[in-house]
Order: C-alpha cells, then structure tokens, then sequence
C-alpha cells in the first residue's frame, strides 16, 4: 500500500487508476494496513484536492470513522486535509492571498461534495461523524489557546454562504415563468440524443447541491455558531426560496435553524433586519410545508 501510494503521489496522472486498488484494502484486518491507507488517501486528496473522486475518498474514510483501531489517525486525516492552514499561509492574514483563497474554496466545495453523497435528513443524522471530528478538533484548539482550525472554518463558512448564494441565484434564474405559453411540439433532439443534461435534470442537481451546502452550513452552525453570524443578512433572503419540493422544504428549515442560532448572537442587529426576519418566518408558517413550519416556528420562539 505504501508503495503503490508513493508512486501516485509521484505520478499524479495515475491516481485514478490505482486510488480504489489503494481504498479497497481500508477494510483489511491488518489494523497497520487500514492505517496506512488513510495516511495514503489523505495525503492524496492533500496534494490534490481537485481530485474528482476526493468526495468519494472521504466517504469511504468517514465510514471508518466507527473503527476504534484507526478512529484517531481518520479523525487527523480530516483534520489536516480541511482544517489546517494552507502550507505557508497565515490565517490572521486580512484580505487572504489569492492563494490561501484558492484553497479554502475548494475545500468548502469538497466538503460540501462529500456531504451530498449522504443521505440529508433534518438532523443530519448521518453526517454525525463530521460534527464529531469538527468539534474534537475545536476543543482541542480551544484548551492550546489556538484558533487555526477556527479561522479555518470561519473563511469556509464565508464560501459556502456565496455558494449558496450563487446555487439559489442560478435556480431563481432557470425557473421558467408560470404563465408561459405552451409551445407547439417540435422534433427537437432529446438530452440523451445530445448528450446533454435536460433542464430538469440540471434543475435537481442544482436544488441537491444547494440542499448539501446549506446542510454543511447549518452542521457548522449547531458546533459554532458564531461562524454564521456574520452572514445573516446574506442567508436572510434564502427564507423566500419556494418550498415545492422536499429539498427545498429542507433547505429552508436548514436556512431558518440558522437563522435561529445566530441571530441571537448578533451585536445590536439592525431593526430593520429582524423586522424582515420576523415577517419572514410568520410568512413561511402561514405558507410553508411541515418541515418549513417547524422551523419557522422554532426560530421565532428563539
């Protein structure tokens, strides 16, 4: 295994070929080899973290993150592939190098990526390993009196919130009119005949990739809150986003959750945003499906 890990960090180009050689032996019963698969998946998705299959990696070490034998080394493996400081980049640096900008983005993006191939639920149950190795590693910072891990996370969260954005945006932009008129059909080449994605398909993938990034955001919200409380105003118009479908019934009780922790931290918030806030979420319980109701409801109790 280390061999075969060496030569792929040495041949880049090779990686794809040889990485689930590599990750099918994380299920060996030699604990020193379950061990020095992860060092090897994660010095892989360290070096490349615009891997194509990276999410797919870290899945497969999450999984593993149950095993008491290698726990630790999965849980430092994560640790250093999405919350230490890019090599030679300051994190107290303000503006970030375009660089250290660079690589946290595709970090948030991964992260997110990873988070969408589990299933969403309201308590996201099954991302539980990722709060768990978020918060020992907080802790452990908080007692070293450090705050790397933390800025960190405070700069993914920024991204993930103008994904976020940017995914609702170009939803809002691809939702056709409701009152357009029906064309004749025409022979038209099919998606599948072109090889192309047909707008509806685009259209769910875009609505599971927004549902995953608010998901992440709202699992970085319920550890530390305070890493979204600079965004409210940001995510504040996310509340109006049209709840037709599950995901995005769900992501707007993720939105609303958020809201409700963070709001309340917030130094001397505007009037006029907690007005909008208020009539938001009054708006959502008068309208919205269950889930959106339940969050609605929790947030303005809070």
């Amino acid at each position: 295994v280390k061999l075969v890990g060496q030569f792929m960090l040495d041949h880049p180009a090779f990686i794809p070929q040889y990485y689930k050689l590599v990750a099918a032996r994380i299920r060996d019963t030699g604990v020193s080899v379950r061990k020095r698969v992860v060092r090897t998946l994660r010095d892989v998705c360290v070096a490349h973290p615009r891997f194509r299959h990276a999410p797919h990696i870290c899945v497969l070490m999450a999984k593993c993150v149950g095993d008491h034998d290698i726990k630790g080394f999965v849980v430092r493996a994560f640790e250093e592939m999405w919350l230490h400081a890019p090599d030679g980049e300051s994190m107290h640096r303000n503006p970030l190098s375009a660089r250290c900008a660079d690589v946290l983005r595709a970090r948030a993006h991964m992260l997110a990526d990873v988070v969408a191939r589990f299933p969403i639920t309201a308590d996201l149950e099954r991302l539980a390993w990722l709060d768990t190795i978020v918060e020992q590693v907080l802790e452990k910072e908080q007692q070293k009196r450090q705050a790397t891990a933390y800025l960190v996370l405070h700069h993914v969260a920024a991204f993930l919130v103008a994904r976020a954005v940017a995914l609702q945006g170009a939803a809002a932009a691809a939702t056709p009119p409701s009152a357009a008129p029906t064309a004749t059909p025409t022979a038209t080449p099919t998606a599948s005949a072109t090889g192309a994605e047909s707008p509806q398909a685009q259209a769910q993938a875009q609505a599971q990739a927004l549902l995953a990034v608010l998901a992440t955001l709202y699992m970085m919200c319920r550890t530390r809150p305070q890493l979204l409380t600079p965004h409210v105003s940001t995510l504040l118009p996310l509340l109006k986003m049209a709840a037709k479908s599950a995901p995005a019934a769900l992501g707007v009780y993720f939105v609303a959750r958020i809201l409700e922790a963070a709001v309340p931290l917030m130094d001397r918030p505007a009037r006029t945003l907690l007005a909008a806030l208020e009539a938001d979420l009054a708006g959502l319980i008068l309208q919205g499906a269950q889930q959106v109701v339940r969050g609605a409801v929790s947030a303005l109790c809070s």
